[in-house]
C-alpha cells in the first residue's frame, strides 16, 4: 500500500528538481526572464555631406552606363528624435523636367495615377539611395529606381492631416525599422512644434509617438528573448565586429 503513494512523490520530486534544472541552464531563452542586452558601443553620426559622397557613389557604380544628377535629400528620424537614415534622390542627367524636391514631389503623385507607361517612364528616370546615418550602421540601406513611397504619398498625406486637423501640418519623416511601417510627424502649422502624433502614409492611421517607442522597445526585447547566455555573448561580440567594419567602410569616403 505504502508504494502507491511512494512512487508519485517520488515522480513528482523527480520532476521538481529537473524543473529547476531546466531553468538554471535554459533560463535566458524563456520570454520574461531573459536578461541579453544587445547595444551599440557608440554612436557617431556622419555628416550629410559624406551620406551624400557614399549614394553618389552607390547610384553610379549600380546604374550604368547612366550620369545621375543629384535632386536633394531628405533625413528620415526615429520615434526618439534621432536621424535614422538619409534618403537621397537622383535623376539621370538628361531628365531635366526635375530640379527640385518640391517638383519631384508634385510630379511623382501624379504620375502615380497616370498610365502605367508614362509612370513607368518618369520612374525610370529616378534612383533612390537610403544610407544609414551613424558610422556604426551600414553605408546602403536600400537602392532602388523610382521614388520612395514616403516621397510619393507626401501630398497626399499633408492634404489628409491639414483637411481633418484644424490648424495642423505634417513635419518630419519617421520610421522605425526598414521593414516596417513609414509614418509623418504631425505638427503645429505655425510653430511647427510636435503633437506627439504620427500619421501611417499607408492606410492614415493616427499613432502616438510614445505609442511607437514601446512597441521598437518590445520588438528590440523579443528578439533576444530566446538567446542563451552564450549566444547573448556571441551575438555581442558580433555586433561590435560589425560596427568596426561599417566604421572602416565609412572611413573609406572621408
Amino acid at each position: 500500500m505504502k508504494l502507491k503513494f511512494i512512487i508519485p512523490i517520488l515522480i513528482l520530486i523527480i520532476l521538481f528538481i529537473a524543473g529547476i534544472f531546466f531553468i538554471s541552464n535554459k533560463g535566458t531563452s524563456i520570454p520574461g526572464l531573459n536578461s541579453c542586452q544587445i547595444e551599440a558601443s557608440s554612436e557617431t553620426p556622419v555628416s550629410l555631406d559624406l551620406t551624400k559622397k557614399v549614394g553618389i557613389n552607390h547610384v553610379h557604380l549600380n546604374n550604368q552606363p547612366y550620369n545621375w544628377t543629384h535632386i536633394g535629400s531628405y533625413p528620415v528620424y526615429d520615434a526618439l528624435g534621432n536621424i535614422y537614415s538619409h534618403i537621397h534622390i537622383f535623376r539621370k542627367n538628361d531628365f531635366l523636367s526635375l530640379t527640385t524636391l518640391e517638383k519631384l514631389e508634385q510630379e511623382s503623385s501624379l504620375y502615380l495615377d497616370s498610365s502605367q507607361e508614362k509612370s513607368e517612364v518618369f520612374f525610370n528616370n529616378i534612383a533612390t539611395v537610403i544610407t544609414g546615418a551613424i558610422k556604426e550602421d551600414k553605408l546602403i540601406q536600400r537602392h532602388f529606381r523610382g521614388v520612395p513611397e514616403i516621397v510619393i504619398k507626401k501630398i497626399e498625406v499633408k492634404k489628409n492631416v491639414e483637411e481633418n486637423y484644424p490648424g495642423k501640418t505634417i513635419g518630419r519623416m519617421i520610421s522605425d525599422s526598414e521593414a516596417e511601417p513609414n509614418y509623418y510627424e504631425i505638427v503645429d502649422k505655425d510653430s511647427k512644434k510636435g503633437s506627439g502624433k504620427l500619421i501611417n502614409i499607408n492606410d492614415l492611421a493616427i499613432k502616438s509617438v510614445s505609442d511607437l517607442i514601446k512597441r521598437q522597445k518590445e520588438i528590440i526585447e523579443r528578439r533576444y528573448a530566446s538567446l542563451s547566455e552564450k549566444e547573448c555573448q556571441a551575438m555581442q561580440q558580433a555586433v561590435l565586429e560589425s560596427e568596426k567594419a561599417h566604421i572602416l567602410e565609412w572611413g573609406k569616403f572621408e
